[in-house]
């Protein structure tokens, strides 16, 4: 009775790059009563490295090799083809082993992009010979996905000395994964409204969430909420999501600034009296405050020259100045007063009143 050959198959690791030596260890797999050892799963984007050979059978005592049987001198070449679904690449696709050479061990490589299990099957052209097992070189090759990175939008107040980030993973996965994050400037800038961070999340195996602490910086002046970003980047192990970006919001803590006015007072030949406005705080924002004249004992246009307008606050200025012109007169009168009324401030609240009194001390001599 004559035996059929054996054509076998054997996994090994290939070079995964997502996984460096963290390969899994693949169970035995037995295929028809024939142990298939060696790993059979890798991750998408990585490859495997399947061995392939022909084994005859030992001469069982019949009239001797005969074509059909594998015989080593029958003059063929057998051609083993690889059978490979969509989303898995066989390199190369075929294998030629010459005259049934035995144990002459030939290599395939197979990659995959995409996760799944997929069935691997041979067929064989053989001339001179048909006796050949392939299920013994059949198997289910396993292609995992990796997990994907994300990182959300966080917020904290600028007075709680930082925002904390989380850093995500879709699922848990047995082998490390690492991915590199950076802080970015947008409407919050560094290191005025934040410091900058970048380095590296490490996820332990099983692991899906890394925090992230970016210290803020607690000022004293009163602005808009600001924002900066974190990017991710140089995924190892696993996918991005999307663009890979948050947003930190810093919320601010500051009042907003008071807004009060000085009197002046001066000699009415000076022809001038400046009235100091001030805030209490800074403010991000350019502030602005309506003013006009009223008359007191002093009256426009004898004594000085009736002032309205707008004044405005460059961003991080806390004084500004009203001018008014007074008039030198040669009369002979006693100290006179009017106001300088502040009204519609804008980003800004005014103290109670908000009116500053000006003083025109006279320099006539009597006659």
């Amino acid at each position: 009775m004559r035996k059929k050959a054996r054509l076998h198959a054997a996994a090994v690791v290939g070079v995964l790059a997502v996984l460096l030596a963290a390969t899994p260890a693949g169970a035995d797999l037995v295929l028809n009563d024939v142990v298939f050892g060696g790993p059979d799963t890798f991750v998408a984007g990585g490859s495997v490295d399947v061995w392939y050979w022909i084994t005859p059978l030992p001469y069982d005592g019949g009239p001797g090799w005969q074509s059909g049987y594998c015989n080593p001198a029958d003059g063929t070449a057998a051609t083993v083809n690889i059978n490979t679904p969509a989303g898995v690449t066989a390199t190369p696709g075929a294998l030629v082993f010459n005259n049934c050479t035995v144990f002459n061990a030939q290599k395939v490589t197979l990659s995959s992009a995409v996760g799944g299990d997929y069935p691997i099957t041979v067929t064989v052209n053989d001339a001179g010979s048909g006796g050949y097992n392939t299920a013994l070189a059949a198997f289910t090759l396993h292609v995992l996905t990796p997990p994907v990175v994300s990182v959300g939008n966080a917020a904290a107040s600028e007075g709680a000395g930082a925002i904390g980030f989380s850093l995500t993973l879709d699922k848990p996965w047995p082998w490390p994964v690492s991915v590199d994050y950076a802080t970015e400037d947008n409407s919050a800038v560094s290191p005025d409204d934040f410091t900058a961070a970048s380095g590296t999340a490490f996820f332990p195996p099983g692991n899906t969430t890394q925090p992230l602490a970016v210290a803020v910086f607690d000022d004293n002046i009163d602005e808009v909420n600001e924002n900066f970003r974190v990017q991710l980047s140089n995924p190892v192990g696993c996918t991005i999501a999307g663009r890979g970006r948050a947003n930190g919001t810093i919320r601010d803590n500051d009042a907003t600034p008071r807004m009060s006015i000085i009197g002046a007072t001066w000699w009415e030949h000076v022809g001038v009296l400046t009235f100091p406005v001030l805030l209490d705080r800074p403010s991000s924002r350019t502030v602005t405050v309506d003013y006009n004249t009223l008359d007191w004992a002093a009256a426009a246009p004898g004594d000085y020259t009736a002032t309205s307008g707008t004044l405005s606050f460059p961003p991080l200025t806390t004084v500004a100045y009203i001018s008014v012109t007074v008039i030198d007169d040669v009369v002979r009168e006693p100290v006179e007063n009017f106001k300088v009324k502040l009204s519609s401030p804008k980003f800004a609240t005014l103290v109670p009143l908000g009116t500053g009194v000006g003083t025109i001390i006279d320099n006539d001599l009597a006659l």
